[in-house]
């Protein structure tokens, strides 16, 4: 406070970013493609690791996603950066051959990752293995969270935080309900329902409308950006924790 004139404040999240969003222009642009969520749980069915070099472009284009306050959240990158040092780890120091066994190691990564992240070794390693559940991999399960509570400990104890939940609950007792307020809940959870598929047709939409002005290809990923920056921009001014213009910035 105090650096700035009052009006120019208004100019703090345009500033952070359209910064932002050039610095994941040139990531993207110049160390290729990190790809997303379903590439992702797609090459880990198909090859049973993700090559180390998704490392580096996860690795910089989530910076700035994050810094410039997108609201996407840092799960997908831990998934792809820790999946992948798991996968190169089992590949090139144990040198594991059997592709299986490879697959229960970069799951192990994820896993370790979202623990660590979530603070929960039991919820962050299943919540890992369920984003990759259209190929069912509970068998893993058992190593996945033995890695999850490994990776939480190491994690706090190099941070110096104590092994506690990270949220806090109030002690506040619900004696009772009604049928109505169960109803209530009922409704509220099917808005919830019609909001999210309203969304992902949106999201469809949008790649439709990226495919059609043939965008999409990574040589395009100037426009693809700076359209996406300069349409959440102004919506972020508003409503700052939506700013989240890196779902248009990745495909």
């Amino acid at each position: 406070m105090g650096v700035w004139s009052g009006w120019a404040y208004v100019l703090w999240i345009p500033l952070v970013g359209l910064v932002s969003a050039i610095g994941l222009i040139l990531a993207v642009k110049y160390l290729g493609e990190p790809g997303d969520l379903n590439f992702t749980t797609k090459t880990v069915y198909r090859k049973g690791y993700l090559g180390i070099d998704y490392l580096m472009p996860g690795f910089i284009a989530s910076q700035f996603s994050i810094v410039g306050g997108a609201s996407v959240g840092p799960v997908a990158p831990l998934l792809t950066i820790c999946g992948s040092l798991g996968g190169f780890v089992s590949r090139s120091i144990f040198k594991t051959k059997d592709e299986n066994i490879i697959r229960k190691h970069t799951l192990m990564g994820m896993c370790g990752a979202l623990a660590a992240f979530f603070g929960s070794p039991l919820g962050g390693s299943l919540f890992a293995i369920e984003i990759n559940h259209h190929w069912e991999y509970f068998q893993h399960a058992y190593e996945a969270i033995f890695c999850g509570e490994i990776t939480m400990v190491v994690f706090r104890a190099c941070a110096g935080l104590p092994i506690e939940p990270i949220w806090h609950m109030l002690s506040i007792k619900l004696d009772s309900t009604t049928p109505t307020f169960v109803a209530i809940g009922a409704a509220l959870g099917l808005f919830g329902a019609m909001m999210a598929l309203i969304f992902t047709k949106f999201h469809f939409k949008v790649m439709e409308i990226f495919e059609y002005l043939n965008i999409l290809d990574n040589e395009k990923v100037v426009w693809r950006s700076l359209l996406a920056a300069f349409v959440w921009i102004p919506i972020g001014m508003f409503v700052p924790h939506v700013s989240c213009f890196d779902i248009l910035c990745q495909r």
